[in-house]
């Protein structure tokens, strides 16, 4: 997992690899991340941990292992739910 503009990132994350993925943000300071996975296309969603709000499900795309997100404007942390489109 990398940032732009975040040298230390702080998560937790699990994942059944080239599957599906989820990710726990904790006190995120960037607008782009990055998660190194297999090539292919993903449903993905965000989750306002501290609301319960969901973000709108979108498809994103990783080329040469790398899917890049922006990430919503929130309050305090933030997860994520990756899964891989059949």
């Amino acid at each position: 997992i990398a940032a732009d503009q975040a040298k230390n990132i702080r998560y937790n994350a699990i994942s059944e690899k080239g599957n599906q993925y989820a990710v726990y943000l904790l006190d995120l300071h960037s607008s782009l991340l990055t998660l190194n996975i297999p090539d292919g296309r993903y449903e993905v969603q965000w989750m306002h941990p501290l609301t319960g709000k969901y973000e709108k499900a979108r498809t994103g795309k990783s080329i040469n292992n790398r899917l890049t997100l922006e990430v919503p404007s929130y309050k305090e942390d933030l997860a994520l739910r990756v899964v891989k489109k059949r």
